[in-house]
């Protein structure tokens, strides 16, 4: 059988005319019935398992994104709650006092890093910040808020928003990432 034929029979099948195509068969190549049914039976299946991968496909793209997606999410979620986890542990043992920058250090032209002084335990201390940033976000006179670790004396500048915020993003990733995992999901079930 021609590349030809096996088309036009198979496009006959796809068209829902297999009578017209088993009667095809047996005129052009002298067949008997039985004969050109088995042939037009695997020309068939043919027909059903290209058009069952093409329908197949998309969803198997859309399963495999939401899955993606779901575990992107879940990691993210999970990073915010661990990330929550260490803040509020860290809050819970530490100190919170003030500090005053007392000088800024310069890295480059543009990025400096605070120089506070505190008290802590009846004892003057300073800490010099080794976060530098462009433009400074302190300057000198400034009173700012820190908290120091009970156990080993580390400073954390008390910057709430940039605190919270890395929790916010990772949560907020997350559920953008869960709620777009589900839409995919549902359009996947759908038949195309």
């Amino acid at each position: 059988m021609t590349e030809e034929t096996r088309l036009l029979v198979e496009a006959m099948l796809q068209r829902g005319e297999r009578e017209k195509a088993i009667q095809y068969l047996c005129n052009l190549f002298n067949l008997s019935e039985a004969d050109a049914t088995r042939i037009a039976d695997a020309l068939e299946s043919n027909v059903r398992s290209s058009r069952w991968r093409a329908m197949r496909s998309p969803r198997v793209v859309l399963k495999t994104l939401a899955a993606l997606l779901m575990f992107g999410a879940l990691f993210c979620l999970a990073g915010a709650s661990l990330l929550y986890q260490f803040q509020s542990q860290s809050i819970r043992n530490s100190d919170h006092l003030q500090g005053k920058v007392t000088a800024l250090q310069y890295r480059d032209a543009e990025a400096a890093a605070p120089v506070i002084d505190y008290e802590w335990k009846g004892e003057a201390r300073t800490y010099e910040s080794s976060e530098y940033e462009s433009p400074p976000a302190y300057h000198a006179g400034q009173t700012v808020w820190l908290y120091v670790d009970r156990n080993d004396g580390n400073v954390i500048i008390d910057r709430g928003r940039d605190r919270w915020s890395g929790i916010a993003k990772l949560a907020f990733s997350g559920a953008v990432a869960a709620v777009i995992s589900i839409v995919c999901s549902q359009i996947a079930r759908r038949k195309f």
